[in-house]
Formats: structure tokens, C-alpha cells, sequence
């Protein structure tokens, strides 16, 4: 596991004279961004006659927001330019600190490729004779806090490439910067392959908990049972004594429509993928007619990037109306809820879809999927088991997520340490 280091410290410091940068040591200096860099702010080239003028499928990177991803190299885009995009963009080298100024103020991105980038973007072109380029984007991703300072705006904020060359760098000599820059690569390396690690230990763990409840809900938990064909290829064998049974036969639509009036409300965002819990917040706008559940209905949601969005709810209100609401009225909802999350279920419905936009499942097909059905007995049995043994895979997978978390804290910490002189770096 990593360890944090002693912080080592410069010998002597003075007051850097900016409350938010603190002291520093007493070599270094302080310098507006402006004086060391140029600042350039991103276009879009022209879209209202043919956008095949200047955009390709594939080509020239033209990055956006979206594409900013911190220190993970920009290496696709949604939209492409092509040679004669490329012509009335703003294009700049590789390597350049590209950040977001408008709406997510501070988010930053980079590309080991020369790119283009809209208007919501600036870019940060360091004077190579006054800052490092490597410590140049160390130094602007932990001055997040500044951007915010800078800008304006009520709804949405903005900062204009006048207000962010106000932003304070400190200067230590280019031989310094380097040496930092070098450091950081080195640890925060080491702390990248960790977090990768885990991340690759939670994606498998996430698998494992799949194949535990596709195992439970087909073939039960009992292997000594004699098994038989189900006669549905995505389903296999299953129990000899358990039925195969019509989803409408063992759930009912519930189509009670009604117009919000301060009801605990639930949208497809609060609905967790493939958990079967929900948040309740009560930032939401509420707009035309709503679905009406009651505890113990089923939600599910029917708009394909919620597919995998399902949950029970233990008290009455409204819902998004891209939710089906279905009523159990046999068996136990816990099993139908594990069977409704099951990544085969999911698969078949979401090859079902209609709509080019905005793709949506069907009632009727769905109601019309064929289900592994065994006594209510032993669907508690079965619910009772996956409640513990999901809890159980949650519970790490949850712990490696909080490391993931404390450990991009210390990312975070340990950059801004090193590019403010708060921890000593030997040149």
C-alpha cells in the first residue's frame, strides 16, 4: 500500500503577500498569469450551412468539456474537424492546459496531440522561458479555487481570459519547476496504478455479484436439484420443479397518472444502477403529468440509458413517467427485483427498444418476457440469501472505492504541496 511521506520543508519561508497561497519559500516569487503565459480562448467553427464544410466523423481532435478528463490524455472526441475545420479553429500544441471557463469552472484537461477546443475553453500557453510545461499544468489543475474567484456570473458562471490571467502563480527557477514536475510524475504515478487496481478489483467484484444473483434466480440454491431444460436459450437450465412464467402473469402495470402537488417525487437520477436503491433529493423540476406508485410498487425504467435502473419503494408518491410501475402480486418483491437487474433481463430488453433518439422499452414486451419462477418459499429463501451476499460484495466494493477517494484526495494535496513550496522537492 502507499504511503504518505514526511513532508519535507524548505529552510526558510517568507509571506507570499496572497492569502490563499500562504508562504512560500523565500526564493520563489509570485506572478500573475498573464505575465507568464498567453491565453487563448477556444471557437466553434460555423455549423448553420453544412457541417460536412468542416467536421469529419474521424479527424482533428476538437475537444469540449465533456472531453476535459484531468490528466488522462484527450485521445477521442465526439465531434471531429476536418482540413478545412481546422483552418478556422483555434488550434493549439500538445501538451497545452486546456480549462473550462464557462459553466464547470476549473475542470482541465490535456492532449499529447495538437488539438482544437470551443469557446467554453481556454488555453494556457506557458512562455517556455518562464514556466516548466509539465509544472505550468500541475500548478493551473490545483487552482481551482482561483478560477472560481475570477469569475462572474449568477446562473452560469464566466471567466474571461482577462480575469483569469489575475490568477497568482508561484515561480520558482525553471530548474526547480522541472524537478517538481518530475517528482509528481514519479508519485503521482505510483498512486495512479493503485487507484487503477482497485478500480480493475471493483469492475470484477461487480461481475461476481452478477453471476451470484443470474446463478440464485435461475437455478436456485439448492445444487443437488435435479435441473431441466427451460427452453429459453438466455435462461438455460433451471430447477426441475420450478415453473417458467409471463412477466404479467407474476407483476401488473400500475397506470395511475396524476399532477405533482409536493409529493415525494422520484426521477430516473435518483435510481442507482444495478443496486436496487434510490436517493431522494429535493432539487427537481416537476413537469406535465407524473406516475403514481404505493409502497411496495416496482419501479423500473424504461428509457434505454435507465434500463438498469430498477428499485422497490416503501412509501406512496410520484415518479418520472419514463418509469414502469408494477404491482406485485405474486411471489416475493425481492427475487422479481434481483431477476429485473439481472444482466441477461437487461440485455433482452434493451434489444427491444424502439425510438432513434430517446430508445424506450415496452410494456407489452416486457410483460410479455418469459421468467424463472419458483414457490414464494423459496424466493424469500433466495432473497434473503442475495440480501446477505450482495451486502457482503457492497461492503468492498464500497471500502475500495473510499480508498479510490482518499487517495485522489492525496493526489490532490500532494500537487498542491509541491507547486506552492509547501513541501520540498530536491533539485
Amino acid at each position: 500500500m502507499l504511503k504518505k511521506n514526511t513532508i519535507n520543508r524548505y529552510d526558510k519561508y517568507k509571506d507570499s503577500g496572497i492569502e490563499w497561497i500562504g508562504e512560500i519559500p523565500e526564493s520563489w516569487s509570485v506572478k500573475r498569469l498573464k505575465a507568464l503565459a498567453n491565453i487563448q480562448t477556444g471557437n466553434t467553427p460555423p455549423k448553420e450551412n453544412s457541417s460536412e464544410e468542416y467536421y469529419a466523423e474521424q479527424g482533428f481532435l476538437w475537444v469540449k468539456p465533456d472531453n476535459l478528463e484531468a490528466f488522462n490524455p484527450i485521445e477521442t472526441t465526439n465531434e471531429y474537424l476536418n482540413n478545412e475545420g481546422i483552418k478556422v479553429a483555434r488550434v493549439v500544441p500538445a501538451n497545452t492546459p486546456l480549462i473550462c471557463c464557462i459553466g464547470s469552472i476549473g475542470k482541465f484537461g490535456v492532449s499529447n496531440k495538437s488539438v482544437a477546443f470551443n469557446q467554453q475553453i481556454n488555453a494556457i500557453l506557458f512562455k517556455k522561458e518562464l514556466v516548466y510545461g509539465r509544472f505550468g499544468l500541475y500548478y493551473i489543475s490545483s487552482q481551482e479555487e482561483q478560477h472560481w474567484f475570477y469569475s462572474n456570473g449568477n446562473v452560469v458562471k464566466i471567466l474571461n481570459t482577462q480575469n483569469q490571467g489575475k490568477i497568482y502563480c508561484t515561480c520558482p527557477t525553471i530548474s526547480e519547476q522541472e524537478a517538481i514536475a518530475n517528482y509528481l510524475d514519479k508519485k503521482c504515478g505510483e498512486i495512479d496504478r493503485v487507484v487503477e487496481v482497485q478500480k480493475e478489483v471493483i469492475e470484477k467484484l461487480k461481475e461476481y455479484k452478477q453471476s451470484v444473483i443470474t446463478e440464485a434466480v435461475t437455478k436456485g440454491l439448492d445444487k443437488s436439484v435435479p435441473l431441466k431444460d427451460s427452453g429459453i436459450e438466455w435462461i438455460g437450465k433451471i430447477p426441475q420443479h420450478w415453473e417458467i412464467r409471463r412477466l404479467k402473469t407474476v407483476l401488473n402495470l400500475r397506470n395511475e397518472k396524476a399532477e405533482y402537488n409536493g409529493e415525494i417525487y422520484i426521477g430516473l437520477e435518483n435510481v442507482l444502477s444495478f443496486l436496487g436503491k434510490y436517493n431522494l433529493t429535493e432539487d427537481f423540476v416537476v413537469e406535465g403529468i407524473s406516475n403514481k406508485f404505493y409502497s411496495g410498487d416496482l419501479l423500473f425504467g424504461k428509457l434505454r440509458p435507465y434500463l438498469a435502473k430498477a428499485t422497490i419503494v416503501d412509501f406512496n408518491g410520484l415518479c418520472s413517467s419514463e418509469f414502469l410501475v408494477m404491482q406485485n402480486f405474486k411471489g416475493d418483491n425481492r427475487y422479481l427485483l434481483r431477476l429485473l437487474l439481472s444482466y441477461w433481463f437487461i440485455d433482452i430488453v434493451n434489444s427491444s427498444t424502439y425510438g432513434a433518439k430517446m430508445p424506450r422499452a415496452s410494456w407489452d414486451f416486457i410483460s410479455n418476457m418469459r421468467i424463472p419462477f419458483p414457490s414464494k418459499i423459496e424466493q424469500q429463501q433466495i432473497a434473503d440469501f442475495l440480501d446477505k451476499k450482495c451486502s457482503e460484495i457492497d461492503k468492498i466494493i464500497e471500502d475500495k472505492e473510499k480508498l479510490i477517494e482518499k487517495l485522489t484526495e492525496y493526489k490532490k494535496s500532494l500537487i498542491y504541496e509541491c507547486v506552492t513550496g509547501k513541501r520540498k522537492v530536491a533539485v
